[in-house]
């Protein structure tokens, strides 16, 4: 083929691999279309796309708790997304890795990018104002003022102004806010707001759903609530 061929060759794989994971939650389909969006990229010299593939492939293995391979494939795109002034990716891969970094209590391991982030002259654009508030999360959790982050989480949720599965970012922030009141020891705060996001996601967005679930599972687990916990 010729490059403009293979360009929409690319394009039509990595959109095939994103519709395969959000709307069948069939991974393996999504990573087997994704690897080769990432083959006919790299072979053609298509770095411009690069930024979403990896972003996509990152997704898929923060699915299956591969944090490793996750954090090594939104820090590829985030930075490949610095280099080609791509700022949707640019927030979403600083988003995932961010959330990410702060659920596991690793806050400190995306301070780097975050640092790159705010020398970028990003624009005005969808989320800026939701991704300025996740940082400031992180800023406020790298202090030890868990309270400070739940506070700015919320402010992020109420921002979120995508109209690409805006649900996801508005759980992932709830879900960390889960996170940090079980942490805090407010249990049944938490298993409140892990409630909200078990029947908002039912029938939207199956997999954060189980992550819910699971959640709750593991905070009624440390309540000694066994029957509740098996439910």
């Amino acid at each position: 083929m010729d490059s403009y061929h293979k360009d929409v060759c690319c394009r039509a794989f990595n959109n095939a691999g994103y519709l395969f994971f959000y709307y069948r939650n069939d991974y393996s389909s999504s990573c087997s279309c994704l690897l080769k969006a990432l083959d006919i990229a790299e072979e053609s010299g298509n770095a411009g796309i690069l930024p979403c593939i990896y972003l996509n492939m990152g997704n898929i293995y923060i699915n299956y708790n591969d944090t490793h391979a996750s954090d090594s494939l939104y820090r590829k795109a985030f930075h490949a997304s610095v280099k080609a002034h791509d700022y949707e990716i640019m927030i979403t891969t600083l988003s995932n890795l961010t959330i990410s970094a702060m659920s596991r209590n690793e806050t400190q391991s995306v301070a780097e990018e975050i640092a790159v982030f705010r020398h970028q002259q990003v624009p005005k654009r969808e989320m800026r104002a939701y991704i300025n508030d996740v940082c400031k999360a992180a800023d406020r959790l790298l202090r030890g003022d868990n309270d400070g982050a739940i506070h700015y989480l919320g402010e992020a949720r109420q921002k979120v102004d995508t109209k690409y599965t805006p649900e996801r970012y508005t759980v992932g922030c709830d879900m960390l806010i889960a996170t940090l009141l079980t942490r805090s020891g407010r249990h049944q705060q938490a298993i409140e707001v892990l409630r909200h996001i078990e029947k908002s996601t039912d029938g939207v967005a199956l997999d954060l759903q189980s992550e819910a679930c699971g959640m709750m599972s593991d905070v009624y687990g440390k309540l000694n609530m066994s029957d509740s916990a098996m439910a």
